[in-house]
């Protein structure tokens, strides 16, 4: 089976059919969200950003202590009213905003920040296909408040509307902390998403992307020979663990179906099959590739 695709292949599928994924730093996403939602290697995380009692509403630990990680890292360029920092660098602005944070088991703190072009009045100038820019911080809380201990900028190039995507923080086997990078975007009515996945080792490195979505609702019609609506649950295997990195499972679920006219005029939906199965990808040296089962979501 083949493998996953290579980031330049990725990048080439965005603009050529409207697919998400990573570009590189030369090339030119979901809506944007509110600003908080080189090296020794990364034990794996303490047990929560947020304590396991606290209740569901509680702060994250970006937003209890985000303001001060950002306004160690940024210093002067960080507005904590607008809650970004506006970097120069010669003719070149960029709005760093905090996308997410955790505690390791060493005491280190990460912490991860979009980056996205701006104007000279620091607007956000990023384009519907202008992915986000990951970077992140290694930072630790000393006498004199807080120190950051590495800067790993310019990570990726991930996402879309200049958004790296929503953080999901995984554990990739032992001493192995992960996170995710999830997002998605619609282009003339075909919904599609999917999640880059990345390891804190010596470096941070991006190990693959699994696609996680496809939907052509919004361009589907009584004319359309086949509709669909398929998405993925993802998950971390770390019991099956047969490589340096945990197994990525996918449990897919959905439909296929036709739309005719009803008599009221609405559209009528007929469902022709119905999807429901697991595929198992593993991390093969260089990238996580299909192993067993099959994606089922549509190439378009």
């Amino acid at each position: 089976m083949p493998p996953a695709p290579t980031t330049s292949t990725r990048a080439a599928c965005l603009a050529a059919m409207m697919f998400l994924t990573a570009c590189s730093r030369h090339e030119a996403g979901p809506p944007p969200r509110p600003a908080v939602r080189t090296a020794v290697p990364a034990p794996a995380a303490a047990p929560a950003s947020t304590p396991a009692n606290a209740p569901a509403n509680a702060p994250t630990l970006a937003e209890r202590e985000g303001k001060e990680w950002m306004r160690a890292i940024f210093e002067d360029a960080y507005d904590p009213a607008k809650e970004r920092a506006l970097v120069v660098e010669g003719e070149f602005r960029t709005l760093m905003t905090l996308a997410s944070g955790i505690r390791l088991a060493d005491g280190r703190t990460v912490a991860i920040v979009n980056g996205v072009g701006a104007d000279e009045d620091g607007n956000d100038i990023g384009g519907y296909a202008t992915p986000g820019t990951l970077n992140v911080y290694f930072l630790k809380r000393g006498g004199k408040g807080w120190e950051v201990l590495e800067r790993r900028e310019d990570v990726a190039q991930v996402g879309v509307r200049g958004d790296i995507g929503d953080v999901e923080w995984v554990t990739l086997g032992p001493g192995k902390q992960g996170f995710m990078l999830k997002s998605g975007g619609v282009w003339q009515g075909y919904l599609v998403a999917g999640a880059d996945i990345f390891v804190l080792d010596d470096e941070t490195r991006q190990l693959g992307m699994v696609r996680t979505m496809a939907d052509n609702t919004g361009a589907c019609s009584a004319e359309s020979d086949d509709c669909w609506r398929i998405e993925a649950d993802i998950r971390v295997d770390t019991v099956a663990q047969a490589t340096a990195y945990a197994d990525i499972l996918l449990d897919y679920h959905g439909e296929h179906f036709r739309i005719s006219e009803g008599k009221d005029g609405k559209q009528v939906e007929h469902v022709t099959s119905t999807v429901k199965q697991t595929a198992r990808w593993r991390y093969d040296g260089k990238q996580y590739v299909l192993v067993s089962g099959t994606d089922p979501l549509p190439q378009f």
